[in-house]
């Protein structure tokens, strides 16, 4: 049931596409979706019933984005298939991160980016002032400033960076707030193999496998 202004929230939902359907006593039912749901999104869909019976339904499958204009939030969500399919050096979850504005790698050589195995820089601050969720729970070291538990890479369903005008649950560090959602299971088996393979040998087949690639021509000036 909606309020008495017709408004209404669904909170606790998982990540998804899901369709939404209203109905009322005197009114045609009204059904809209697939509505993709992302991660710590709150995106806003209205309905308009016509007078009618409930045994007419009116379908509304072509809707345009929905944009999420509840918040003021500056971020971007990675979805599952750019976390999935996208080769990765180290298959380290940072990498994935690479792809928000305003986010770069931190400095060689500091101690989170040596000892943490990868670091992340945004909007210029430093690499310990960044703020970790993993599945709704903190995920940050207080001591060091980074991320506590490492998730697998195939364990993310997809991930949101805010980077700017944070909400006010939100606010522990001054960089990114990364909110990360780990896959749900199901009722049959899955299994990813992989395995890692870099040495001399490999290096020197890639290079003259390079140099056997036609060059393009040079042009005169």
């Amino acid at each position: 049931m909606t309020s008495q202004d017709g408004s209404y929230t669904l909170p606790l939902l998982e990540p998804g596409r899901y369709r939404l359907k209203a109905e009322k006593p005197g009114f045609e039912r009204t059904v809209q979706g697939p509505i993709s749901l992302f991660v710590d999104a709150h995106p806003r869909v209205d309905f308009q019933l016509s007078v009618g019976e409930q045994t007419t339904t009116v379908t509304v499958q072509s809707t345009a984005p929905i944009l999420d204009s509840q918040t003021a939030t500056v971020g971007t969500t990675v979805e599952q298939a750019k976390v999935s399919q996208l080769p990765y050096n180290g298959r380290n979850f940072l990498e994935t991160m690479l792809f928000t504005p305003g986010v770069v790698p931190g400095a060689q050589g500091s101690e989170l980016n040596n000892n943490r195995g990868g670091s992340i820089k945004v909007n210029g601050l430093r690499e310990d002032m960044n703020s970790f969720l993993l599945d709704g729970m903190s995920d940050t070291s207080i001591a060091v400033g980074t991320f506590s538990a490492t998730p697998p890479l195939d364990s993310i369903q997809e991930f949101k960076m805010e980077t700017g005008v944070y909400d006010a649950k939100f606010g522990e560090s001054a960089g990114a707030q990364v909110n990360i959602v780990t896959k749900s299971g199901t009722n049959q088996l899955h299994g990813t193999l992989y395995e890692y393979l870099r040495n001399d040998h490999l290096a020197r087949i890639i290079h003259e496998l390079a140099t056997l690639l036609p060059q393009p021509a040079k042009t005169q000036p």
